[in-house]
């Protein structure tokens, strides 16, 4: 449920109010969005698992709850700690849990992220983005290695056999 600590201002306003808001607030009012704009269930669920890890982080190591207080620093940190291995990573005692993520991982974990607080700038609830001055972390690259001349011929007489075989049948 959306609690009251949701501020909203007109798009036009440049001015912010001393009112806080909280980080859990705002994720709870992004995910409300995306139900009310018909974001998919599986987009939502998505956006909700990624962004729960990251409230997990926030308050397992005392981030600061205001959205305007949390800095560059803080996601990258977020993100540091995302690609460790180690015992009971993200609270969880499940083996799984613990082992090495894949790069692609942390950048979904980044873009998540990079809507949240671009939902709250469009929504005048931030003026700037912690994520502004971080760049995307790199997927992982990579090498995809040519056949040889052996196996294209192999996959070439399966390939012919097989449509012989098909033609047979019918």
């Amino acid at each position: 449920m959306l609690h009251s600590t949701v501020r909203r201002f007109p798009q036009e306003s440049h001015s912010y109010p001393d009112t806080k808001t909280e980080i859990r607030s705002l994720v709870e009012g992004f995910l409300l969005d995306c139900k009310v704009t018909g974001k998919s269930f599986a987009t939502i669920d998505y956006y909700t698992e990624k962004l729960n890890k990251f409230l997990w982080y926030v308050d397992t190591f005392g981030l600061p709850s205001d959205i305007e207080d949390i800095t560059p620093t803080h996601i990258r940190e977020f993100l540091a700690y995302a690609k460790t291995t180690g015992k009971e990573r993200w609270g969880s005692k499940i083996p799984g849990a613990n082992k090495p993520i894949s790069p692609t991982t942390v950048k979904r974990l980044y873009a998540c992220l990079r809507v949240l607080f671009n939902w709250s700038i469009s929504e005048g609830l931030l003026a700037v983005s912690p994520l502004a001055t971080i760049k995307p972390p790199e997927d992982a690259r990579h090498v995809v290695k040519a056949l040889t001349n052996e196996q294209v011929s192999k996959c070439l007489s399966f390939h012919s056999t097989v449509g012989n075989i098909s033609s047979w049948v019918t």
